[in-house]
């Protein structure tokens, strides 16, 4: 996670300041399991550094999330705010 953080949004996260706070089992056009982190300490600011894959990264109010936000993401957002550490999408 700590590696992905730098490669898609130029942000230094210590592995040791990473805490698993969910996870889904989905499926779309396979299967799979993914892992959703939280920290509270980082360095640098966000930056979209995979433009051909995303269109915007910016800060967003729980309640005013964007419309063509990913919506799985969406979902383990709303499981995560509920204290949900599991999760099913897609079946």
């Amino acid at each position: 996670m700590s590696r992905e953080a730098r490669e898609e949004a130029g942000l230094v996260i210590d592995p040791d300041d990473l805490v698993l706070c969910h996870v889904m089992h989905r499926r779309a056009e396979d299967e799979r399991v993914s892992f959703f982190f939280t920290t509270t300490r980082w360095q640098g600011e966000p930056q979209n550094m995979e433009p051909g894959r995303c269109s915007d990264l910016s800060w967003f109010r729980f309640d005013r999330f964007p419309t063509n936000m990913v919506p799985y993401v969406r979902v383990a957002i709303e499981r995560v705010r509920q204290s949900r550490t599991y999760s099913e999408f897609g079946w």
